[in-house]
């Protein structure tokens, strides 16, 4: 309370009116109980995101003869659809285009990020490198470009980005890599005449003022003619390999250097600026002959450096660099789980994105993204860590699950940021969940101290809302918070009482496996009590609303943040996908919340959701409903060129408008979502295939999974297709073994033999025991 007086006494202070401070009190009374605030986290990036922004619109608005980022271009042309009025916007932010793909080391705890144009930045919040065509007296910049394409090489983080101009193409590959310990962008542009004459023309490098989340100040900019390097506020830039022709830097007070590439008036090594608009460029000048290329290279420091290194000297051979980072990347996926369909694009963004999380992780942190996110969240790192886990980075899950028992606070609570209630259960969710992957007692028992902890912190927490003053729909509950961020204003959230029940459920598997009998029976108990609690509080929320649905407060009515209730079917399973609350609100939100096939997310977000649109698809291979390959199709087209997805999509130009430009969570929902379309565990069964589509079976295409983890060891099987036949040949690797196997197929069946042996089938669907090696299918026409 004394907080709250604060506040409002120092808003009285600073001049802000009454009316204003009314809307602050407003919103604190709407919220329930902020006193534990918004994770500084937050804070921290929506103040500069703001600040940033306030600076970017004053500057830019009287500077469009510019080169500017793509998304500044779009959002500042009012004949784009990407168009944001600016009237009465304080702040110009990225709405529109928040794209980029991670790029670094195996090895590397940071990455640098390359936008949809090609545009790289070293580091988060830094200065950019931008490469131009300069011909016929134009310059050819690719964030102007539309046709500028973007692609992976051999889906792994090097991009390559292209565009034509004048037959002259221009091709730049970005990677990065650890050279001697320090971690390296590396950049090479080709240049192909793929005309018919000799053509003249001139390749530039420059650094730029801004990222793809605002303007970036320089305040100096130099480059120095001996180490053939640009550094900026005297921190090392770019190493250029080849000596340009001319070197070119200018200011805010003369322009921005693009406007005098053809002139001698900003020719000059070095400049300065007071407003920290600094900007650079360097040329080649190029004669090719038809048929003929040439290449340039840049290398950039990927962290701050002030000190020039020999690793950036041009003995450290490009080729040979990128040839080691493929095998050493081939080497490391060759480990993890191998799937084979039709499905080009669904495929490749399968490979792609196993290589992304060894960006996401770093060593004993994973964050969700490389760029805004970069930070360690609970939340986030319960589906990342369990990506990790359900594709066969089973050491790299551990070495970031180690760390766990120093996150936990005397108390018992597992902290990274405050006031957000669901992490205990996470916490306790992904610790045992790899230990259902792997087995690892040991592990567990080294865990198991820090889990007993989380667990009791449940159950002390939960007791703060028992008190008779608070209503019964309430009560029991786990207290107001903020939770998932994307849920609006502090409430009592379903979404932290279904993790909660998923980590007191778990503690109890942990004890029972240990042997502690009597923890085992506390959190089983404790676990009963919740979830009573929680089917009592929805069973008045029923009858408020008129029939069994899952808001995801007890105070709201159902709204596009009832998404987090699917947690409790994906990944939690705490309720069964067939509760008639489940689908209820799986059918409510697709006919309320979904544009096409995507979830539209209005709260926070305001965008597609896309992994949120995932925990629909999860929801419905549950149900075995092929609704799921529906929305996978939409998820896989919306990922950009270079299979990444943005937290959420502007509806409008379909380009990220939230978040990091490439999630995280996002990638590691895909891997899930595709793992568990080829098989998933639900209690001691094995299901094969729940929905997978009908397309994908096609002759002379077989479709395969192998040396995938499993709670009962690795899967592997193929399906062919011939004619009116499909042979399967099942040669799991059981650790322990299932109960029985499920196989649900998309066509109807005729007869089915296994091992030679006429068996029993319903529908679609086929039991067969879990040693069972080759089935034979007679499929009707």
């Amino acid at each position: 309370m004394f907080k709250n007086y604060f506040i409002f006494r120092v808003m009285k202070t600073l001049g802000i009116p009454d009316e204003g401070i009314k809307y602050v009190e407003a919103l604190y009374k709407a919220s329930h109980d902020m006193a534990h605030g918004i994770p500084k986290e937050l804070v921290d990036l929506n103040v500069m995101n703001f600040i940033r922004g306030v600076f970017t619109r004053v500057i830019i608005s009287s500077n469009l003869d510019w080169v500017l980022p793509y998304w500044m271009y779009k959002q500042y042309d009012a004949s784009s659809i990407s168009f944001v009025a600016r009237g009465f916007q304080a702040s110009s932010i990225n709405v529109a285009h928040r794209n980029w793909t991670a790029i670094g080391s195996l090895e590397s705890e940071y990455e640098a990020t390359v936008d949809e144009k090609g545009l790289i930045g070293p580091y988060y919040n830094s200065w950019t490198l931008d490469f131009w065509l300069g011909m016929s007296k134009k310059l050819y910049a690719p964030s102007k470009i539309d046709s500028v394409v973007q692609r992976l090489a051999d889906n792994l983080p090097i991009v390559v980005t292209e565009f034509t101009a004048e037959d002259i193409r221009v091709e730049a590959h970005a990677f990065g890599d650890k050279i001697d310990g320090k971690d390296v962008v590396f950049e090479k542009v080709i240049v192909k005449n793929l005309g018919s004459i000799k053509k003249k023309f001139s390749l530039y490098y420059s650094v730029r003022p801004y990222n793809v989340e605002g303007m970036k100040l320089i305040n100096a900019i130099e480059y120095n003619s001996n180490e053939n390097t640009i550094s900026v506020d005297e921190d090392l830039a770019v190493k250029f390999i080849s000596k340009p022709d001319l070197v070119y830097c200018s200011n805010f007070e003369k322009g921005d250097v693009s406007l005098f590439l053809d002139t001698d008036y900003a020719i000059a090594n070095e400049s300065k600026c007071e407003v920290g608009l600094c900007t650079a460029a360097v040329e080649y000048i190029i004669e090719l002959e038809p048929g003929e290329q040439k290449e340039y290279e840049a290398r950039l420091p990927i962290v701050k450096t002030s000190k020039y290194s020999s690793i950036f000297d041009s003995d450290v051979a490009y080729i040979g660099t990128l040839e080691k980072l493929i095998e050493r990347w081939n080497e490391k996926l060759a480990e993890t789980m191998q799937i084979s369909i039709p499905d080009k694009r669904v495929k490749d963004a399968f490979d792609a994105n196993k290589a992304y999380m060894l960006l996401f992780y770093d060593g004993k942190s994973i964050n969700p993204g490389p760029s805004s996110y970069h930070s360690f969240w609970l939340r986030d790192a319960a589906y990342l860590v369990n990506g990790l886990d359900k594709i066969g980075f089973t050491q790299e899950a551990k070495n970031v699950l180690a760390t766990y028992p120093d996150r936990l606070r005397k108390d018992g609570f597992f902290f990274s940021q405050e006031g957000e209630w669901d992490s205990n259960g996470e916490a306790i969710w992904v610790l045992i969940e790899h230990y259902r992957m792997t087995k690892d007692v040991e592990f567990l028992k080294y865990l198991y101290p820090s889990i007993k902890k989380g667990a009791d912190w449940i159950i002390n927490k939960v007791k703060e809302t028992e008190r008779p003053s608070i209503p019964e729909s309430l009560r029991g509950l786990l207290p107001p918070g903020l939770s998932a961020e994307h849920f609006g204003a502090h409430d009592y959230y379903y979404w932290d009482d279904f993790w909660a029940l998923a980590g007191l459920r778990d503690a109890a598997f942990a004890a029972k496996e240990l042997g502690d009998h009597d923890s085992h029976s506390k959190f089983s108990q404790a676990f009963d009590r919740l979830m009573n609690i929680v089917n009592v509080s929805l069973k008045e929320v029923a009858a408020r609303l008129g029939q069994p649905l899952m808001p995801i407060s007890p105070n709201r009515r159902m709204d596009s943040a009832a998404v987090g209730c699917l947690s409790a079917v994906y990944p939690l399973r705490v309720m069964s996908q067939y509760d008639e609350r489940v689908t209820n609100t799986l059918k409510y939100m697709e006919a309320t919340t979904f544009q096409g096939n995507g979830f539209f997310h209005d709260v926070n977000h305001s965008g597609y959701g896309t992994y949120l649109t995932t925990h629909f698809i999860e929801a419905h291979i549950y149900l075995r409903s092929q609704r799921a390959i529906e929305i996978l199709d939409w998820l896989v087209d919306v990922a950009t060129d270079t299979y990444t997805w943005p937290e959420s999509i502007n509806p409008t130009t379909m380009g990220g408008c939230i978040g990091d430009g490439h999630h995280g969570w996002a990638a590691a929902d895909y891997l899930v979502t595709i793992r568990n379309i080829f098989f998933f565990e639900e209690d001691n069964r094995l299901v094969l295939m729940p929905v997978v589509p009908r397309r994908w079976f096609k002759p002379n295409n077989p479709i395969s999974v192998s040396n995938a983890p499993s709670y009962f060891g690795r899967i592997n099987y193929t399906a062919f297709v011939d004619k009116n036949k499909l042979k399967i040949v099942i040669e799991n690797q059981y650790t322990v073994v299932p109960e029985d196997i499920e196989i649900n197929l998309p066509f109807k069946i005729k007869n089915v033999q296994v091992d030679r042996i006429d068996a029993a089938f319903e529908n679609s669907r086929i039991i067969i025991d879990p040693n069972a090696r080759e089935i034979i299918v007679d499929i009707e026409e």
